[in-house]
């Protein structure tokens, strides 16, 4: 027979099975509720209702010789060319900088494009069975498509299990580099609020005020520093396609928490979206600065090894994003 087995080693909120593995699988819900209904997905070796709440410690498995459909569980072994960089490497860990334009792992939508994770058993075949998931060999955290920057992932099982408890802390320390539209005018400052599920897809997020009912919200805070401000203006530049007055900020971001789109909706939420969002952001591109996807790098996270040493790792700005600085800087207003 052949399985699957993913472990739940941590949750920051209940949820239903189906809804998870929906998350973690490349079916449909209604596909994952099918199987729990005829025994093919097992949690605990038992047959549970998709309503069924998952805990810390659950073990759930996958009967794939039960599944009447292709099999896409399987991670295939695929090369990126060219191979992202490579940060840092020891026996424990590898970091990398995650180029932009690529997903981390295949998902319940995504798994026919080549991703990180098809790459990372390529590159590195001795971290298939690292993890909690196969579909995610040794990942430990996630940045989004457009995201680029420091990606994390554990050579092992106890430095995996290590790092997802500090992320679960709070220990792990993140910051990006990020410009949005507009002047932001205090040097600094905090966003503090709460995030939940769009009820127009389930791959948004919104805002949670505290006067709302809904439930399954997140905290979610936000810090952060102003780095430049630019402001282009036609008349002084005579540049073709700017407004009359464009402005932006360029933020140093520190995200406290690690919701998902946390940053993209918080920094959109004051009416400051980032440049290149858009989903949260404008929906055309600006033509008053040539940068095709959303100004957002993971540029430096710190964290511990399994000695308990500090490392802290740089990834430097990738040459699209440098190139869009370059042009604010070379056409600002004086």
């Amino acid at each position: 027979m052949v399985e699957q087995i993913i472990t739940i080693s941590f949750l920051d909120q209940s949820i239903r099975i189906d809804k998870y593995l929906a998350t973690q699988l490349p079916y449909s819900r209604q596909q994952i509720i099918k199987f729990l209904k005829n025994g093919s997905i097992l949690v605990n070796d038992k047959i549970v209702k998709p309503r069924y709440l998952i805990k810390v410690g659950d073990k759930i498995r996958i009967s794939r010789d039960k599944l009447n459909i292709p099999n896409y569980v399987e991670l295939t072994s695929m090369p990126l060319i060219p191979e992202p960089p490579i940060l840092y490497e020891d026996s424990d860990l590898i970091a990398i900088n995650k180029p932009a334009n690529i997903i981390v792992h295949p998902t319940s939508s995504v798994y026919h494009e080549p991703t990180i994770a098809n790459w990372l058993i390529y590159r590195w075949p001795e971290l298939r069975g690292v993890g909690d998931n196969p579909l995610r060999p040794g990942i430990v955290h996630r940045l989004d498509r457009d995201t680029s920057g420091v990606l994390l992932i554990a050579k092992n099982q106890s430095t995996f299990l290590s790092l997802k408890t500090q992320f679960q802390k709070r220990q792990v320390h993140k910051e990006y580099l990020v410009l949005v539209y507009g002047f932001i005018k205090p040097d600094r400052g905090i966003i503090n609020f709460s995030l939940g599920k769009s009820k127009k897809s389930p791959f948004r997020r919104k805002i949670v005020l505290p006067s709302d009912k809904q439930i399954n919200q997140k905290e979610a805070i936000t810090e952060f520093e102003v780095i430049e401000r630019f402001s282009l203006v036609s008349d002084s530049s005579n540049i073709k396609n700017i407004k009359s007055e464009s402005k932006f900020t360029l933020l140093n971001v520190r995200p406290k928490t690690g919701r998902t789109h946390q940053i993209r909706v918080h920094l959109a939420s004051l009416g400051f979206p980032v440049v290149g969002d858009k989903e949260y952001g404008k929906k055309k591109p600006d033509l008053a600065i040539p940068v095709a996807r959303q100004f957002l790098h993971a540029w430096k996270i710190s964290f511990n090894s399994l000695s308990g040493q500090n490392i802290t790792i740089k990834a430097s700005l990738s040459c699209d994003l440098k190139k869009a600085l370059t042009y604010l800087r070379q056409h600002r207003q004086v």
